[in-house]
């Protein structure tokens, strides 16, 4: 249902244009999708002095809808709804027509929503269509309630005018919002392990070039800990893969609570994982490494038997700029140090202190 365009004498015209203007100059200073829309809901809600004025989302064949802004709080965002209790979302989105109910009005959803709009103290509503997203999928809509009087023809070709107006803008915004959020996902994709979420191995020798190499640059303290579950084979023989992997999850968190936030946790390679500690010598190095280590051995893991423990074997090694010039030889005297302490017993921390290289 298109509002059929009223005769609005020259000066109220001229007013409705003024109007407009400021809209459009409230929206262009600002930048993100939250902003321009509250910005919208706000000046749409102060031109026509209206109680409630939001915009809300619709998804085909969902039972909820999201109102994204709200103009009486520029915090309020996302918040979900059940949309049986709006049947005029439901009409509009299907229909993608102007939707206006008010005392006077035939339109069939008249009585369904009237009692509900006086249940909220409303005596009016208007439901406007802006634009359907990703290929008909979502439908965004604005929505505009009062609770005394119903809109005049002006007032209805004035929200018609202006929503047309900023709808491609409102959309293009969200829109690019998606897609940002799209690349971050896929990056964040890239550079973790898809079983523990840790960093991957790829990006994990990108960081290690780039800390080894700002060490080494600045004379800084730099450590690596490289540890492996032990028997690790065996828990998989015995339980099975699916059981294996909960245990590789269940190893990184506890391993996230041992770390700092500036340390760099990675998955090596299988049950092998590597940690790089900034601005840490080997001495703080292999304190967190003990802490590990002991936080590993008694830990009760939730898939496997009480008295069925995990232990871990750990290498520590810390830059020596004299013998080192390359990342690889602090990872490979780290390698060392954990091959000595499986060769010595498992569950054990050795720190690379001149261990022969092979």
């Amino acid at each position: 249902m298109c509002i059929e365009k009223q005769t609005i004498p020259p000066s109220q015209r001229m007013e409705d244009l003024i109007s407009i203007l400021d809209v459009l100059k409230a929206l262009s200073s600002r930048h993100d999708a939250h902003e321009i829309s509250f910005a919208f809901v706000e000046q749409v809600a102060r031109i026509l002095s209206v109680d409630r004025c939001s915009l809300v989302r619709v998804r085909d064949g969902q039972d909820e809808g999201h109102v994204l802004v709200s103009h009486e709080n520029e915090n309020f965002r996302d918040y979900v709804i059940e949309l049986e209790k709006y049947p005029e979302l439901i009409t509009a989105s299907q229909t993608g027509n102007v939707l206006i109910i008010d005392d006077e009005t035939g339109h069939p959803l008249a009585q369904e929503v009237r009692g509900m709009l006086q249940q909220a103290g409303m005596a009016s509503l208007f439901v406007f269509p802006l634009l359907r997203q990703n290929t008909g999928a979502d439908t965004l809509m604005l929505r505009v309630a009062r609770r005394h009087g119903t809109f005049t023809p002006r007032e209805r070709s004035f929200l018609q005018t202006i929503t047309e107006i900023t709808a491609a803008m409102i959309g293009q915004a969200y829109l690019l919002e998606s897609l940002q959020a799209a690349n971050r996902h896929l990056e964040q994709l890239a550079i973790t392990d898809g079983l523990t979420g840790v960093y991957n191995r790829r990006y994990f020798q990108e960081r290690f070039e780039h800390e080894f190499a700002r060490a080494l640059r600045y004379h800084l303290p730099f450590s690596c800990v490289l540890f492996d579950i032990d028997d690790f084979k065996e828990i998989n023989d015995t339980y099975g893969h699916l059981v294996g992997d909960e245990i590789l999850k269940e190893v990184v968190e506890l391993m996230i609570v041992c770390t700092r936030h500036v340390d760099i946790l990675a998955r090596y390679g299988g049950e092998e994982f590597v940690i790089l500690l900034p601005q840490t010598n080997v001495q703080g190095a292999l304190i967190e490494a003990e802490r590990m280590r002991e936080h590993m051995e008694t830990h009760v893991f939730s898939k496997l038997p009480e008295d069925k423990k995990i232990t871990i074997s750990v290498g520590v090694a810390g830059l020596d700029p004299e013998i080192m010039n390359v990342s690889n030889d602090l990872l490979h005297a780290a390698d060392l140090a954990l091959y000595e302490a499986k060769s010595n017993g498992k569950n054990r921390v050795v720190v690379n202190e001149n261990l022969k290289k092979e």
